[in-house]
């Protein structure tokens, strides 16, 4: 796997040996930053379900000013391939606990960008988004973008959560759905 666009662009990340974790593809990591790009310069990103790290690593190859990557598990893959990268501390940081603790710990971090790429059909798309709105992790002009399995969008537990959120653009890419949102300001 490796980076697809910005200033580390085909660096080849570090990947588990194992199938623990579930690489999102290049081609849907380039339809995401291809959406993200406005919003990229200088902001900090929340990658949620981190894994490798390569969403986030993506982010700050594109002119992010911090990643913070939350997943409990990963810690070394993420920090070999911040080392890979010759990335200063100060630009990023590993969170390693359960996205649900981790919310609570970043409660007002106000990211430009929050990134999530849970395990698929788990339920978890509807709690990060419910978590990053009540938590205010995600700046007010911000946005979010989840990669979910398509039978997640039938998930009466994602709809209620939706009615708090703009939804900008659901991408299809074979099973795999990426869904862009915004929260809804309040007047």
């Amino acid at each position: 796997m490796k980076i697809t666009s910005g200033i580390y662009r085909g660096i080849i990340l570090n990947s588990p040996k194992d199938k623990v974790v579930r690489p999102t593809l290049a081609k849907t990591r380039q339809a995401v930053f291809n959406m993200l790009r406005p919003f990229i310069n200088g902001a900090v990103v929340a990658d949620f379900f981190a894994g490798t790290g390569a969403y986030g690593f993506e982010a700050l190859s594109n002119g992010a000013a911090k990643a913070v990557f939350v997943d409990a598990s990963n810690g070394e893959l993420i920090r070999q391939n911040a080392s890979k990268l010759k990335l200063p501390s100060g630009r990023w940081e590993h969170i390693k606990m359960d996205f649900r603790q981790a919310s609570g710990k970043l409660k007002g971090l106000k990211a430009g960008i929050l990134i999530a790429d849970p395990p698929y059909n788990r339920g978890f798309i509807n709690t990060v988004l419910k978590l990053a709105r009540i938590n205010d992790i995600l700046d007010r002009d911000g946005i979010a973008v989840m990669e979910m399995h398509r039978d997640e969008r039938k998930d009466p537990a994602l709809a209620a959560e939706l009615v708090y959120w703009n939804v900008l653009k659901w991408k299809n890419y074979g099973e795999t759905v990426v869904l862009a949102l915004d929260i809804k300001k309040q007047i």
